[in-house]
C-alpha cells in the first residue's frame, strides 16, 4: 500500500496558510526596500499577484477546513453513541461554524479575485516628488 496524502488531515490546511502569508508578505517586500518600485508596472503586478496568491490560498485552506469538518459530522452520525469509553462525546466537538469558516473563505476568495483582476489592470502609481 502507497502512503498518499489526505487533503483533509490538519498538514494541508496549516502548509496551505503558511505558504498564503508568505507570499502576501513577500509581496510587498520590493516596496519596503525602495519605496520608488510603486511607480513601476512589474512591482505592483507583483505585489498584487502575491496578495492574490495568499488570499487564494487561504481560501483553499478554509475550504479544506470545511470539508473536514462535515467529513468528521457524517462520521460521528455513524458510530454508536457515547464513542468514548467513559461517556464523553468528545470525538464529536466541531470547533467552527460553518457560517464563519464559509463566510471568511467567500470573503478570501474574493479578495484573491479582487487582487488577481487588479493585477491586469495597466497603470503606474505616483509618487509625490
Amino acid at each position: 500500500m502507497g502512503v498518499g496524502l489526505d487533503l483533509l488531515d490538519p498538514e494541508p490546511f496549516v502548509a496551505l496558510t503558511a505558504v498564503g502569508s508568505i507570499c502576501a508578505g513577500l509581496s510587498t517586500v520590493t516596496f519596503a526596500v525602495d519605496p520608488k518600485n510603486l511607480a513601476t508596472e512589474g512591482h505592483v503586478r507583483y505585489g498584487y499577484g502575491g496578495y492574490a496568491v495568499g488570499a487564494l490560498l487561504g481560501a483553499i485552506a478554509l475550504a479544506l477546513v470545511i470539508a473536514r469538518t462535515e467529513r468528521e459530522l457524517t462520521a460521528a452520525g455513524s458510530r454508536p453513541s457515547p464513542p468514548c469509553p467513559i461517556g464523553c462525546h468528545c470525538g464529536t466537538i466541531i470547533h467552527s461554524s460553518f457560517v464563519s469558516v464559509t463566510t471568511g473563505a467567500a470573503g478570501l476568495l474574493t479578495w484573491g479575485i479582487g487582487f488577481a483582476l487588479v493585477m491586469n489592470v495597466r497603470r503606474k502609481a505616483q509618487l509625490p516628488a
